[in-house]
C-alpha cells in the first residue's frame, strides 16, 4: 500500500506517511520495511539521497536473510569498486539462488573483477542463473527483466562456448560454492 508512498487528497505521493509505516515495519524486523525505506533513499523519494543510510538499511535487511538486500549491497560495493565486498554479498545472495547475483559473479570471473579470470566458473554461474530464470519464466512469462536476462545469459554462454567448447562438459564437475580466490587476500 505504501511501497512508493500512498497518495494524499491531491493525488500526490505521501512519502511522509510511507516512511512512518516503513519504520513501524523495521521496528518489527520486517524485511519489506527495510527494503522499501531503502528504495525511498535510493530514489530520493521524500528523503534526500543518503548512501550511508542506504547501506545501513540493506545491511540490516541482509542480516534478516534478504537476498534482495544482499544483491543491492553487492551492487553498491561494486559501484565503489570494492570488489571483495561486492563478491561477498553476491555470493551470499547466490546461496539463496538469486539469479542476478549468479550473473554478477559470472561477470566477475569473466572480467577479472577482484578475482582471477576463470571462464569455467563464469560459465557455471551464467548457466545456473539461466536455469533459474527459465524456471521463473515458466511461472511469470510477462516479466521483461526475466526475458532480458535470458537473452543476455544466452549470449554470454554462447560467447564463452565459442572460445572454449569444453566449458559445457567441465561445468558438470564444477562446484562454485567454495570459491576462495579473491585477489589480494
Amino acid at each position: 500500500m505504501y511501497k512508493n508512498g500512498n497518495f494524499d487528497s491531491e493525488n500526490k505521493p505521501n512519502y511522509k506517511k510511507a516512511i512512518e509505516y516503513f519504520k513501524l515495519g523495521i521496528e518489527k524486523e520486517n524485511v519489506d520495511g527495510y527494503l522499501n525505506l531503502a528504495n525511498l533513499y535510493e530514489n530520493e523519494l521524500g528523503v534526500e539521497k543518503n548512501e550511508e543510510k542506504l547501506k545501513e538499511l540493506y545491511l540490516e535487511a541482509s542480516e534478516l536473510e534478504s537476498d534482495e538486500a544482499m544483491m543491492k549491497l553487492g551492487i553498491l560495493y561494486e559501484k565503489e569498486e570494492d570488489f571483495e565486498n561486492a563478491k561477498e554479498y553476491y555470493e551470499k545472495a547466490a546461496a539463496f539462488e538469486n539469479p542476478d547475483a549468479l550473473y554478477r559473479l559470472g561477470i566477475f570471473y569473466k572480467e577479472s573483477k577482484g578475482v582471477e579470470q576463470n571462464l569455467k566458473k563464469s560459465f557455471a554461474y551464467f548457466k545456473e542463473a539461466k536455469e533459474i530464470y527459465e524456471e521463473f519464466e515458466e511461472e511469470n512469462d510477462d516479466s521483461e527483466h526475466i526475458s532480458t536476462m535470458l537473452i543476455i545469459l544466452s549470449q554470454e554462454l554462447e560467447i564463452l562456448l565459442k572460445n572454449d567448447p569444453n566449458l559445457e562438459h567441465d561445468h558438470d564437475h564444477h562446484d562454485h560454492e567454495h570459491d576462495e580466490e579473491v585477489i589480494g587476500e
